[in-house]
């Protein structure tokens, strides 16, 4: 099993580990805290690399339904992302109007 150590120093981060999941995995004999997959993709776009937006508009496909929007575009506007979210909702959902909440 491989897993990333994340240590807080933003506010994003801390926000993140605030609202961590807690999920059991099999063979382990205890769970892992891991991110929402909101985060994950707030991550992903903070990162900016072509894997990690290929990753977001491939997690936004997938996770359409459970997403929180609203904090998600708390987050785009306050890290100034607009830009890049309406690109990867684009490759996301083509000819589909943005969802902000």
């Amino acid at each position: 099993v491989q897993f990333y150590l994340l240590l807080a120093e933003s506010e994003l981060q801390k926000s993140a580990i605030q609202r961590r999941l807690h999920r059991d995995v099999a063979g382990l004999d205890q769970g892992i805290d891991v991110l929402s997959c909101d985060d994950l993709i707030l991550f992903k776009l903070v990162a900016g690399r072509m894997i990690d937006r290929a990753d977001a508009a491939m997690l936004l496909r997938e996770n359409r339904t459970t997403l929180d929007f609203e904090y998600l575009s708390l987050w785009v506007a306050r890290l100034k992302l607009d830009e890049l979210w309406a690109e990867i909702w684009t490759e996301a959902f083509p000819g589909e109007p943005l969802q902000r909440e």
